[in-house]
């Protein structure tokens, strides 16, 4: 997903396409290992990292301006990170990425599936996912 802004520099040419390449460690509220991917634009570039998380937390960077820099979230819930990368003629581009901090996906058991002795027996299944929004409200959801 990427955002292109176009700044204002001279020399022409393209923005830079940016695309945030990599989000690991994606555990509780462990750091998170980042890494910008540019392309187009005129080297060398910049880098400005953010992050807005649930009521406003910002987190930490261990270096904001660093093309690789770690990213640790002070809170639980939904965070975006954003990325802004200027280049030489001080155009510039952007992208963002979407990261849920402190909550584990919820467990999923395996039942062996029951042994059907009659023809045209039917069975119910239900599925249930616990997560929250936003502003950490619990939301429970089901299907059959």
């Amino acid at each position: 997903m990427g955002v292109f802004l176009f700044g204002g520099g001279g020399g022409g040419g393209s923005s830079p396409s940016v695309t945030i390449a990599t989000v690991t460690n994606k555990n509780g509220l462990d750091p998170i290992a980042l890494s910008a991917d540019v392309t187009d634009g005129v080297a060398p570039y910049t880098y400005a990292w953010s992050a807005i998380g649930p009521d406003s937390a910002t987190g930490s960077f261990d270096d904001a301006t660093s093309a690789t820099p770690t990213f640790t979230p002070d809170v639980n819930g939904y965070w975006v990170i954003k990325l802004t990368v200027t280049d030489a003629n001080l155009l510039t581009g952007s992208d963002t990425e979407d990261y849920r901090a402190g909550y584990p996906p919820p467990p999923v058991e395996l039942v062996p599936a029951p042994v059907v002795s009659e023809p045209n027996a039917a069975y119910k299944v239900r599925l249930f996912e616990v997560s929250t929004n936003m502003d950490n409200t619990l939301i429970v959801e089901s299907w059959s």
